[in-house]
C-alpha cells in the first residue's frame, strides 16, 4: 500500500513542480487537506514526498493556512534541505504567465500530434511502422 502511495506522491510532484498553473489547480481541489494524513505516517520516504509536495505548494496557499500549520512548515526546514535560489515560503510571481503560456503552447503541441499520428486518414494499420517523413 506504501509503494503506490509513494509512487503516486513522486509522479505528482514532478507533475507540479514548476507549474504554478497546475499547483493551483491542486490547491482549488483541496490538495494540503489530503495531503496532510501522508505526512504523518510514519514512514520516512512518504513523509519525505508528502512534504516536498507541500514545499512546493507553500508560495500558493494562504497566510491563514500557514498560520494554522506551522508544523508542517517546520519539518519542512528539518527534513528537506533548503533551497538556495529561493524561499519557498514567497511567490515567484514571475513565472505564473509563462507557465500558463508553456502549458497552452504543450497542449496545442499535444493535440496537433495526436491529430496526425491518431486521426489522420491515411494513417497505417496493422504492423507498420510510424515513420515520419521529413
Amino acid at each position: 500500500a506504501f509503494s503506490c502511495v509513494l509512487c503516486v506522491m513522486r509522479l505528482l510532484q514532478r507533475v507540479v513542480k514548476y507549474s504554478p498553473v497546475r499547483i493551483r489547480t491542486l490547491i482549488s481541489l483541496k490538495a494540503p487537506l489530503i495531503l496532510r494524513k501522508p505526512s504523518l505516517l510514519s514512514n520516512a520516504l512518504l513523509e519525505k514526498y508528502s512534504l516536498k509536495l507541500f514545499k512546493t505548494l507553500g508560495p500558493h496557499l494562504g497566510r491563514k493556512w500557514k498560520q494554522n500549520n506551522g508544523r508542517i512548515l517546520t519539518r519542512i526546514y528539518h527534513v528537506l534541505p533548503p533551497d538556495l535560489h529561493r524561499d519557498f515560503l514567497e511567490p515567484d510571481l514571475s513565472t505564473e504567465a509563462d507557465s500558463l503560456n508553456h502549458d497552452k503552447r504543450l497542449r496545442a503541441a499535444t493535440d496537433e500530434f495526436n491529430h496526425r499520428f491518431y486521426m489522420s486518414p491515411n494513417r497505417p494499420t496493422g504492423g507498420e511502422r510510424w515513420v515520419e517523413s521529413c
